[in-house]
Order: structure tokens, then C-alpha cells, then sequence
């Protein structure tokens, strides 16, 4: 993801992604920084309930076949 905060390798963050207007964010409970350069970041998720995670799937599958939540 982009950012303006700056971050460092290694770092462990807790992450909502609001992935709609009307949704509550998906909670990721623990997220290391992978690769931090300038704004852009990547982040391996570590820790999250799996409700959380079936969410984020059901989500992404929905943007794969056009079907948005």
C-alpha cells in the first residue's frame, strides 16, 4: 500500500482495511513490513481471525469476477 507515514522493515503494524464505504474494515490483528521504499509498503499478514480473513477473501473473489460486495 501507499502511505506518507514512514515505515521500516520489520515493523509489525495493525491493520483495517476499509475495503467499502458501508463495511466495517477487515481487522488485521498483526502485519510485518516486508519491503518499505519511500511511500509504497508490503506487508505479510501474520495474525488475524479467520472471520476477518474469509471477509477479505470473499471480497477479492468478488472483485475477480465483477461482483463487488
Amino acid at each position: 500500500f501507499d502511505t506518507a507515514t514512514p515505515m521500516a522493515t520489520g515493523m509489525v503494524l495493525r491493520l483495517e482495511l476499509q475495503i467499502a464505504a458501508d463495511v466495517a474494515p477487515v481487522v488485521v490483528d498483526a502485519a510485518a513490513v516486508r519491503y518499505a521504499r519511500e511511500r509504497s509498503v508490503g506487508v505479510e499478514f501474520l495474525q488475524w481471525q479467520e472471520s476477518e480473513r474469509d471477509r477479505l477473501q470473499l471480497y477479492v473473489r468478488g472483485l475477480l469476477i465483477g461482483t463487488p460486495i
